[in-house]
């Protein structure tokens, strides 16, 4: 008789239903998981952390490793994200810094500017080179009779956006002063 019980419980614990994580998605509100019970061949609707599913609630999430821990009294499941969606939502929450643009990407932000505000042909005006001045991107976009003075952060973030004569030139680069290491008696 306890023979008989023994094999009952192992193919029990066998037949066991088996969740299997399918599926990851952030959003800018959050982080969705889609699962499926092996045994019933269900499948869950896409669950937030707190939500349940099979008796299991979802309790936690790591991005770094793409596992997701569910929870039922004292069990405790980890699952393993797909390794392509893993990475995927990996990169969305956990972005790579933005390389600042490149003179070449500056110039396009200014032009764009220009043609936004003022309804100038790019391709019939002039752009100078850009040059670095109080901490900002100084481009200047000409036409013959006029220009326009587009300031951009380091970012390419817009700094200020200004009409100028058409001989106009920007201030001249701000110098620190030297410190006087000298001492004086």
């Amino acid at each position: 008789m306890k023979k008989l019980l023994g094999l009952l419980l192992i193919s029990a614990l066998s037949a066991r239903a088996e969740i299997l994580f399918k599926g990851v998605m952030a959003t800018d509100q959050a982080v969705y998981f889609f699962l499926k019970d092996d045994a019933t061949s269900g499948s869950s609707p896409w669950l937030k952390l707190g939500g349940s599913y099979s008796g299991y609630t979802l309790v936690s999430y790591s991005s770094q490793d793409g596992i997701l821990i569910l929870k039922q009294g004292l069990t405790t499941l980890r699952l393993r994200a797909p390794e392509d969606q893993a990475r995927a939502v990996r990169e969305q929450l956990n972005p790579k810094p933005k390389a600042p643009p490149t003179k070449a990407e500056l110039v396009k932000i200014a032009q764009n500017e220009v043609a936004k505000h003022d309804g100038w042909d790019i391709a019939k005006t002039v752009t100078k080179e850009p040059i670095w001045r109080q901490e900002s991107w100084w481009i200047s976009i000409c036409t013959p009779q006029e220009q326009r003075i587009v300031k951009l952060l380091a970012t390419g973030a817009l700094k200020g956006y200004q009409p100028a004569p058409i001989n106009w030139v920007p201030p001249p680069e701000e110098k620190t002063p030297a410190k006087d290491t000298s001492k004086s008696k």
